[in-house]
This record gives C-alpha cells, sequence and structure tokens, in this order.
C-alpha cells in the first residue's frame, strides 16, 4: 500500500483546493477505470470533441498517471494532434470489467482513511469514514468532482489504461496521415519481448480494421507476399514479423506497394515474359525487427515512422503483473509483483511467464498467496538470480572468464564452447547482458566487466 500513500500525497500536492470527495474520485478511477461508462463509441466521439473544443489547458502532462492500471488523458491533448476517434476508441478499448476491483478498491480506502488519522491529508477522520460508510452502503455508485474541484481547475480528461499511454506520442503522427490520405508505413524495433506485435495489435484495434500477420523468413518468394498483398481488404494492416530476415528477391516486391499500392509481376519467361502490375487496396504496413541495423537502406528508409521500444522499467513490470495477477485470479502482494518484476530482464513476455511459475510454488509450498519471501524463493529454485540472469546467462559470462579470462572471445566461438546456436545468444541472451553492464562487445570479440566478476563472486586475475 506503500504506492497508494505516496499517490494520495502526490495528489494533494497537485491539487491544494481538492476535497476529500476528489480524492474518493481518484481512488475509485484508480481501481474500477471507466467501466460501464462507454455505452455508445460513436456518441462517446462526438462528446469528446464537443468538450474538447472549451477545454483550457490543463497546465500539467497531458498524461496523468493514477494508483492502479489507469491514467488521466487531459483532452487539452486533442489540439497537440490525437483525434477525439482515436481517444474515443481509446477510452472505449478500456472500459472493461475488472475482476478484484472492489477488494483493491476496499484496500485504497483503507490506507486513505488511515493517513488522515494520522494527519497526513488535511480532513477530519470521523467524517471520511461516515461518507465511505454511506458510499459502501449505496453500492460505491461513480463520484463526481467537487464543484471547489472544477472551480479551481476545470477538469477535462478521459480515463484509459496505462499500457496505451507509452501510444500516445506516435498516435497523433498516424492520425495525421490518414487524415491527408497518406499511405502509413511504421517500423517497430525493439528487443525480444519487449511487445511488438502486441503493439501492432492495439494499433489495429485503435483503428478498427483486421491485421494480417506474417514473419519475414515464411515470405520466401515473391509470389507468396504477391497472394498476401492481394488478399488485403481495404485500410487492413499487415504485420511483418523479422522483416530484417525477408529475402531480398521479396523485399524488391514491397517497395512499390509501400510507395504506390501496387505491385509489379513477371508473368512468363525469356524473351516472352511480361510485366503487369496490380493495384492494390490502401493498408498500412508495420514491420517489426530485433535488429535494425539489418534492414537494407531501401527498405528503412521508406518506413514513414519509426518508433523504437526498450525493455521495461520494474515499476512498469510490476504493473503488468499485478494486472496479470488480477486476470488469472491470483493472489499476489505489492513486494511479491515487485520481486518478480525486478527479476524479470526487462521483458513482459518473461514477466507473466515467471508470474505463473511462481503462482504454482505458492500453490504448493504457502497459502496461494505470493509475498516476496515466496517469490524469491520460487525464483531461486528456478535458477534466476536478483538480476534476472538464468542458468546460461551465468554458464555464457562463467565461460568468458574460465576459459577465456574474460576475453575478448567470439561470438562463434562462445556459442560452441556453450553448445547453444550464435544466433540465439545475439537475440536473446547478449542485448540484457550488454544493458546489464555485465558484457561489453569489442572488434575481437565478447568480453566480461568488472561487474560480472562480482556478480559471479570471481576474483579477476592480476
Amino acid at each position: 500500500m506503500s504506492d497508494t500513500r505516496a499517490f494520495l500525497l502526490a495528489h494533494a500536492a497537485a491539487y491544494p483546493a481538492l476535497t476529500l470527495t476528489d480524492l474518493f474520485k481518484a481512488l475509485y478511477q484508480s481501481a474500477f477505470g471507466c467501466e460501464h461508462l462507454v455505452a455508445d463509441p460513436s456518441a462517446a466521439e462526438a462528446y469528446i470533441a464537443a468538450e474538447a473544443e472549451g477545454a483550457r489547458p490543463c497546465g500539467r502532462k497531458s498524461v496523468e498517471p493514477l494508483d492502479g492500471p489507469y491514467v488521466r488523458v487531459h483532452l487539452d491533448t486533442l489540439k497537440k494532434g490525437l483525434s477525439a476517434r482515436t481517444l474515443a476508441r481509446l477510452f472505449a478499448l478500456s472500459a472493461e470489467h475488472r475482476d478484484g476491483a472492489q477488494a483493491e478498491f476496499e484496500k485504497k480506502l483503507a490506507v486513505l482513511t488511515e493517513m488522515i488519522r494520522q494527519g497526513e491529508l488535511p480532513f477530519d477522520a470521523d467524517e471520511a469514514e461516515r461518507a465511505i460508510s454511506a458510499w459502501r452502503a449505496a453500492g460505491f455508485p461513480p463520484c463526481h468532482h467537487s464543484e471547489t474541484f472544477r472551480q479551481a481547475y476545470a477538469p477535462a480528461y478521459r480515463l484509459v489504461k496505462a499500457a496505451y499511454a507509452p501510444l500516445l506520442p506516435l498516435l497523433p503522427e498516424i492520425d495525421a496521415r490518414l487524415a491527408q490520405g497518406k499511405r502509413t508505413v511504421l517500423a517497430i524495433d525493439g528487443p525480444c519481448g519487449s511487445g511488438k506485435t502486441t503493439l501492432a495489435a492495439v494499433i489495429a484495434n485503435e483503428m478498427g480494421v483486421n491485421m494480417r500477420i506474417t514473419s519475414g523468413p515464411t515470405i520466401e518468394k515473391p509470389g507468396d507476399l504477391a497472394a498476401l498483398l492481394t488478399n488485403l481488404q481495404e485500410n487492413d494492416i499487415l504485420f511483418v514479423d523479422e522483416i530484417h530476415r525477408m529475402n531480398r528477391a521479396v523485399e524488391e516486391i514491397l517497395y512499390p506497394a509501400m510507395e504506390d499500392f501496387a505491385i509489379d509481376i513477371i508473368i512468363g519467361k525469356g524473351p516472352s515474359a511480361n510485366s503487369i502490375r496490380l493495384d492494390l487496396p490502401k493498408f498500412t504496413l508495420i514491420g517489426a525487427t530485433t535488429r535494425s541495423g539489418q534492414l537494407s537502406a531501401p527498405l528503412r528508409d521508406r518506413f514513414g515512422v519509426i518508433l523504437r521500444l526498450e525493455l521495461y522499467t520494474p515499476e512498469e513490470l510490476r504493473r503488468i503483473v499485478e494486472r496479470s495477477a488480477g486476470i488469472l485470479g491470483i493472489s499476489i502482494e505489492h513486494d511479491g509483483a515487485e520481486e518478480i518484476a525486478r527479476r524479470s530482464r526487462g521483458t513482459p513476455r518473461i514477466a507473466n511467464r515467471i508470474l505463473r511459475r511462481v503462482r504454482d510454488f505458492a500453490q504448493v509450498t504457502s497459502d496461494g498467496v505470493i509475498t516476496r519471501q515466496v517469490a524469491d524463493e520460487a525464483l531461486n529454485r528456478l535458477e534466476i538470480d536478483h538480476l534476472g540472469l538464468d542458468s546460461l546467462d551465468r554458464r555464457m559470462l562463467r565461460s568468458i572468464i574460465e576459459y577465456y579470462s574474460g576475453g575478448p572471445v567470439g561470438v562463434e566461438t562462445l556459442a560452441a564452447t556453450i553448445n547453444e546456436e550464435s544466433v540465439t545468444l545475439e537475440d536473446v541472451y547478449e542485448p540484457y547482458l550488454l544493458q546489464c553492464g555485465l558484457m561489453i562487445r569489442t572488434p575481437q570479440g565478447r568480453q566480461a566487466t568488472l561487474r560480472t566478476f562480482e556478480h559471479l563472486g570471481i576474483e579477476p586475475a592480476v
């Protein structure tokens, strides 16, 4: 509950004129979000557009975090390029029921009551408890901002899932291109498991279109790509994973499709061969890659928007773990989620996988509740240390130190030493080790750092 306490203190400092009702509303939104508030998405869009016209600058960041998986997106964001349609769709996509929200809300109210009794917030404790009791008896209906708050701050915002917040700098660019009827070509670069495919699905959902998913290595011949492109419907999204591994002959077919919505097909062989041009429906191409440097220059230059996904912070992963735990019906404490997040290598996919394994351990060895102690013991048994390194990570680093005196050593030699594919080391293991400062790349090969020696408890050779 330390996060709830910190949130309430920060919220009270940001809005000095707020009342007890406004704190209730902030906690209510943190737990329940905007569920059941979107009956008609088209009407929501029109209402947002009209409200945004009269919205004054909020005087703070356009995206305001809450104490939970939601954020407030202030409507002055629409004046920065985001369309009312896009915000309405994000709002609608966020309006879903959350299991466990009631219990979460009660815990937040308990923290609020305790803070008031301790004098950390300037409200009467008895009045707060009476108000909460009456509210509980009524079934906790949605509450509104106080008139004092409205006069002081003129709130104009919509709630959306915090997971959509990183998209907000990107979506205005897409909105602008769609409004101008321009082709939309997006490249997403990021490590394995960072959410490239998920982001593409979110964009497709937000645009209200279908998405066709394929990968670069599976498109072996120009005819394979032509079949994919000609089967697209108007405004569909074509998502190509690992686009840097696409055959160069196939890539050539993609160029006119990206520029002119057309492909050139050669019919026949030899002197009798003919070239025909097939028109394509307008579509959006999204390419995902873990190695942007391996994209050919002609292909890379044709992408209008290039987005780089970085490894997630422990705080972001903690929120993902808690959300996943709620969906799966797993009881987890804040410290337990924090421990899992800290040891998940900055990757949501790994965090969710670890959560399931720790859940199994908790059900067998404890009462099913994931605490920090339970998470730590489970992860130790899984051989995942406090930095998130697994047995292969440590074997890789130990090999560099013990067999090659700390390096440098070539990646092919290292792969042969630990009996692993070199591409697996480069794509899966090296990025995180480099991020942690446990390995460096040199022209001569991979080399361990002093931090590696410290982490493994090995004394460097003099």
